[in-house]
């Protein structure tokens, strides 16, 4: 086989025998394990070429070779080929060996005939068969024993050491050895010392030397721990066997403690520097697991090992078994398996989304046909509309050819205008200069009259103004008289006023006294102070009085409560509990009895808080036989409610209580196994202890099922004595007695069953079950603190009320003070309002007459004013007679300029009259101009608008669905209206039904797509699980029968009896391996548990599974450390020989037992290596004068010596 290739294949395609690859896989797993994995290889996996690498030879077995050939022509057998070619080994076993051959040639003649060429062609001619008669597929028949003939070839070397074991161990300054080497046998190595000499330090060696984790020794977590007291380095040196004696692997570990006190590590590999991931790997290619404690099991592991779940237990033996590939497919497929528990709910979840929205559209599907119809209407509106477009094109059309007609006929008269103009232009011209001339001489006359006209203007208007100003000087000369009586009239008037109010603020202080008012209202003023100080006290002391009493009120509500919590029994048992023994547990009560709607079942506990019992012997009897803890437990219904329980407990109480979680049926009867209390009544006894107290029939349950509270049985005082002892005698299966004030228990040996013992113990009175405290003395002294309490309450309350009648009388009569103050501040200041109104007018009126008395006489002015009026009409005079002259001479240049303007307007007629005429025709040119311009835009733009309202031709349905239709616009827009109208009386109450119906029917297709996906992957990880379990379950339970099959051997070989067993499940984390065990005839088998047997039972079923699996491992090593502790003689020695039959055989893994003795005269093979380990101060010369030949004969043994 090739250097480097570590497995040996069994094709197990179709064609492929399953006994013939049943026998093969035997054969080569007892002939060349552990050097050589043994594995069978599918027609999928040889396809695949992965195989190649790591292939030592394939096996292809007996069968029919047809299917080979249908199976693997081409790529197949190319793929064996080269195999075969690059140094790989092909073995063919009957169909397996004709395959190879280039032709065949099988029972010729015969209904079995079977000829043709074959493809491999390793052997290069024709395979006959067969050579005996009688052959019949899957029988014996025509079996024979023919002789074989071998090609001479050379006898292959033997490696004593299989690959990756032990060859030396080497350590410096580790643990308590200064220095020492081991080198084991390649077999059984049995390492014997007493306790303390450093035995278990090999088996630290080993695990730190090969780059395990401190962990795993369950010792030190750190590697600085590991090296000699008072040293700062230290290093292992491991020799392991690479199936080469020549070519050993050599893996150093040197550790140093440097500043801080950490440690620092420095590996190699045949001296060259590495890192710990490099010797991780190298012990990966070994198949070294010293993490797998089917491996490598130290002694601080041994317990834990016992004690692994057996899910745990399966795991721990896929690991060992074979390379990982079964531990790989486990994990696969519990991933796989957790994953599509992931895609079943949101399958599920999808189809319950589908089936919502399906039923939530067909309950508005009336609705939505509604809106259809609707949609209907206003599609056709649409279409409708789609028919505009093309009348409007036509109109275009229509348009622009009526625009271009009048775009000709307005250019045809422009062009007629402009030759009219051009014939009139030449007497307009000679008019025009006429015209000139006699503006010129109207405006040189118009300037002269207008120069005269202004200065008559000025004269007239100068003569206006003293004619204005003469009005006023008369009409003041004749208004004197006038003025001087109004004046007189005034001054009389304001003395009279004046009198009149002086004589009013006279007579206002007799009407008012406030002198009389100031003293009454400084009389009420000291009447409310007064009684507003009454009424403040009176406040005090009712604010006082009611303090009083709401403290009487609380203490009478605190002695109501303290009175209630005495009467609540379950609270003085909470109570007693908390105080005594589990602090904390009545918070985490009070907790669950608030957020009990959280839980899904009910919750119960704690226990001693669910009892009801009346009679206080039997709560003594009950309070003895259970536990302390037992009374804290708390029971739930549901495994979730356990965990929810558990993990508040963890956050809220200060201990951690004990959830029990209860699956049984509560409502069935507890059963009396060793028989009915009413059946043992001539011995006094009347109840077993389950029917003297009252419970939830759950916590009876669990309590019975405890601590049996169904076979503890309650006597009387006539029950004691020789009653009890002739009790028990007559009845050995009883074993608990509770009587007035005694107990009785009774044990029986495990292995004898007449061998018993009695203890007989004082009764001791109830704790927890009765009331610690003299309830009743409590009771009287609350009562009577009530009653006081209560008498002062109502003295108080009437001393309130009291007070509460004075204040309301202060109160009125305060009230009644106040408004009288009001009303005589409302009056003074009514006086002095009038005062001041009265003193204000009378002012007013002085002021006035001031002003009157300081006017001068209007008849003073006269004389003045008769001398400005003579002056002023001399003035006037003057200027009228210089106007006269002046106005004579503008009536002569007025006539002059008459006549030039008559000439001028004469010809500005006959201008006007040419110009007229010309502008009219200007004019005409323009507008037909602007008419021509105005037509070609009108064109231009009808030809646009044609260009714009192009559209394509209607398709056939089109054109056939316009001719139903109305010729014109105005006439369709009325049927669209129509149409619309019919669309608009369809009412949808929810106008939004079209939008959520077409939303859902997204939703569903979306939902549909999403749950066929699901579905998809879920048929795809369920073929992909379907093929790993295929892969996988087969394989395993093949390993769990022979490993099975060993153990049952060897347990029958120790006279007891055990069994293997998988134990399978839907889900693949919940698959295990357990282990059923018998040691007495009498029993039956049993699952091995941590609790059920005893420690030796557990040790004896430990060395002996790991001694069954030891047949179908592939490891290089196993470690075993003081796993016989515990075990009685007998079974030690059986375990011992079979330990020393299974790890001597061929094949198998080297193996290390550490133990501190051995039996005497135990039977020692060749291939048993003795280690023998001595420590002491003084041992170095006893070590070397010990004669190891006297003690082992010729066996092989060593000693290590540490000092």
């Amino acid at each position: 086989m090739a250097v480097g290739r570590h497995t040996a294949y069994v094709y197990s395609g179709p064609g492929a025998g399953a006994r013939s690859v049943s026998s093969a896989v035997q054969a080569l797993t007892s002939s060349l394990q552990p050097q050589v994995q043994v594995s069978t290889l599918s027609t999928v996996a040889l396809l695949s070429g992965d195989w190649v690498e790591e292939c030592a030879v394939l096996v292809m077995p007996g069968g029919a070779d047809l299917p080979y050939c249908r199976h693997l022509n081409g790529k197949g057998n190319a793929l064996i080929r080269g195999f075969v070619e690059a140094g790989g080994s092909y073995l063919g076993l009957c169909a397996g060996a004709y395959y190879a051959c280039s032709s065949i040639v099988f029972e010729e003649g015969t209904s079995l005939e079977v000829r043709g060429e074959r493809e491999l062609g390793f052997f290069p001619g024709i395979a006959k068969g067969c050579v005996y008669p009688g052959f019949q597929y899957e029988t014996e028949n025509g079996a024979v024993a023919a002789p074989m003939r071998f090609w001479p070839a050379k006898r292959p070397r033997v490696v004593e050491y299989a690959r990756g074991s032990i060859m030396s161990v080497k350590v410096h300054n580790f643990m308590t050895y200064a220095d020492a080497t081991v080198t084991p046998g390649p077999r059984l190595n049995l390492v014997l010392g007493p306790n303390g000499t450093g035995k278990s330090s090999l088996v630290c060696a080993l695990c730190i030397g090969l780059a395990g984790a401190p962990s795993l020794l369950g010792r030190a977590d750190n590697i600085k721990d590991f090296i000699r007291r008072g040293e700062n380095e230290g290093f292992t040196e491991i020799t392991l066997s690479s199936g080469d004696p020549s070519r050993p692997v050599v893996i150093t570990r040197h550790m140093r403690i440097v500043s801080g006190g950490t440690a620092q590590n420095e590996w190699k590999i045949n001296g060259r520097t590495c890192n710990a991931k490099d010797i991780k790997d190298k012990m990966k290619e070994m198949n070294v697991q010293l993490d797998n404690l089917c491996q490598f099991l130290p002694q601080d592991k041994v317990a834990s090992f016992a004690a692994k779940k057996p899910t745990e237990l399966l795991l721990e033996t896929e690991k060992a078994v074979g390379d990982s590939t079964l531990y790989d497919l486990h994990q696969e497929l519990i991933q796989e398996r957790n994953e599509i528990k992931l895609n079943e709910s949101a399958a599920h979840n999808y189809e319950h989304d589908l089936a919502q929205l399906e039923k939530q559209n067909a309950a508005i599907q009336r609705d939505v046909d509604r809106f259809q119809e609707r949609e209907r209407l206003l599609e056709e509106v649409e279409r409708m509309r789609g028919k505009i477009p093309y009348i409007k094109y036509q109109q275009c059309a229509d348009d622009y050819r009526e625009a271009k007609d009048k775009y000709g006929d307005s250019k045809r008269l422009l062009k007629q205008k402009k030759e009219d103009l051009e014939t009139r232009s030449g007497p307009l011209t000679e008019k025009k200069k006429q015209q000139t001339e006699a503006q010129a001489q109207s405006a040189k006359l118009h300037n002269e009259v207008k120069k005269v006209d202004g200065w008559c203007n000025g004269a007239a208007k100068k003569m206006e103004d003293l004619v204005k100003e003469l009005e006023p000087q008369h009409f003041a000369l004749e208004s004197i008289e006038g003025d001087a009586k109004k004046l007189a009239d005034s001054k009389a008037r304001l003395a009279g006023q004046i009198s009149a109010l002086e004589e009013d603020i006279r007579a206002l202080p007799q009407a008012h006294n406030p002198a009389q008012l100031d003293a009454r209202r400084q009389e009420l003023a000291s009447r409310e102070k007064d009684a507003n100080g009454k009424m403040r006290a009176m406040k005090q002391e009712m604010v006082e009085k009611e303090d009083e009493l709401r403290g009487h009120q609380q203490a009478l509500a605190n002695h109501q409560a303290d009175l209630a919590h005495l009467n609540d029994v379950k609270n003085q048992r909470l109570q007693a509990l908390d105080w005594g023994y589990n602090q904390g547990i009545r918070q985490l009560y009070d907790w669950l009895d608030k957020n009990r709607t959280r839980f899904r079942g009910r919750v119960y506990g704690p226990i001693l808080a669910e009892i009801t019992i009346s009679n206080h012997e039997h709560a003594m009897f009950l309070e003895q036989h259970c536990p302390v803890n037992m009374w804290a437990r708390f029971v739930t219904e549901f495994n979730e409610d356990q965990e929810l329980l558990s993990a508040e407990a963890k956050k809220l109480a200060r201990f951690q209580p004990t959830v029990s979680n209860y699956r049984g049926n509560p409502d069935a009867p507890i059963q009396h196994k060793k028989g009915e209390a009413a059946s043992f009544a001539q011995y006094g006894i009347t109840h077993t202890l389950d029917e003297v107290f009252e419970a939830p029939s759950v916590v009876k349950h669990v309590l019975n099922d405890e601590v049996v509270l169904s076979e503890a049985y309650v006597g009387t005082q006539r029950t004691t004595g020789q009653v009890a002892e002739r009790f028990f005698d007559e009845h050995r299966n009883v074993a608990c007695l509770y009587t007035p004030d005694t107990a009785y228990r009774v044990k029986t040996s495990m292995y004898n069953q007449n061998a018993r013992s009695q203890s007989v113990n004082s009764t001791r009175p109830a704790k927890l079950l009765a009331a610690s405290r003299n309830l009743e003395q409590e009771r009287a002294t609350l009562t009577n603190a009530m009653d006081a309490e209560a008498a002062d309450i109502a003295e108080l309350q009437g001393e309130l009320q009291a007070r509460h009648q004075e204040a309301g009388r202060l109160q009125r009569e305060v009230g009644d003070l106040r408004h009288e103050l009001s009303e005589i501040d409302r009056e003074k200041h009514r006086l002095q309002q009038a005062q001041t109104r009265l003193k204000t007018q009378l002012a007013a009126k002085k002021r006035e007459m001031a002003v009157l008395e300081k006017r001068p006489d209007p008849r003073a002015k006269e004389p003045g004013l008769r001398r400005e009026i003579a002056k002023m009409n001399k003035t006037s005079a003057d200027l009228m007679k210089k106007l006269g002259m002046e106005y004579e001479r503008l009536f002569g240049l007025m006539q002059r300029h008459a006549i030039a303007e008559l000439r001028n307007r004469e010809l500005s007629a006959q201008v006007a009259a040419l110009g007229e005429a010309t502008r009219e025709l200007e004019s005409e040119v323009k507008r037909y101009d602007v008419m021509v311009e105005r037509m070609e835009q009108i064109k231009n733009a009808a030809k646009q608008r044609l260009k714009d309202a192009m559209v394509p031709r209607p398709t056939q349905e089109q054109e056939e669905f316009y001719k139903t239709l109305p010729t014109t616009e105005e006439e369709l827009e009325d049927l669209i209206s129509e149409r619309s109208a019919e669309a608009d009386a369809i009412v949808c109450q929810n106008p939004r039904v079209m939008d959520e119906f077409r939303e859902r029917c997204r939703k569903i297709a979306d939902t549909k797509a999403k749950l066929a996906k699901e579905q998809d992957i879920l048929q795809t990880k369920q073929a992909r699980i379907d093929s790993l379990k295929e892969r996988w379950l087969p394989e395993l339970k093949a390993k769990v029968d022979t490993i099975n099959a060993t153990f049952e051997r060897n347990f029958r070989q120790i006279g007891c009896a055990g069994q293997v067993r998988l134990a399978e499940h839907d889900d693949y984390d919940k698959f295990a391996i357990e282990l059923l065990v018998k040691f007495r005839a009498e029993e039956e088998m049993q699952v091995l548990t941590a609790n059920r047997q005893s420690g030796g039972e557990r040790s004896v079923s430990t060395i002996l599974y790991l001694m069954s699996i030891q047949n179908v491992t592939v490891c290089p090593f196993r470690v075993v450390d003081e796993i016989n502790q515990g075990m009685d003689p007998i079974n030690e020695r059986k375990v011992y020989m079979q330990l020393v039959e299974s790890a001597c055989r061929p094949g198998t893994p080297q193996c290390f037992l550490l133990t501190p003795k051995l039996l005497p005269s135990l039977p020692y093979t060749p291939d048993v290596t003795i280690l023998q380990i001595m420590n002491g101060t003084l041992i170095k010369g006893v070590a070397r004068t010990f004669d190891n030949a006297k003690l082992w004969g010729n066996r092989q043994r060593k000693a290590i010596v540490a000092a």
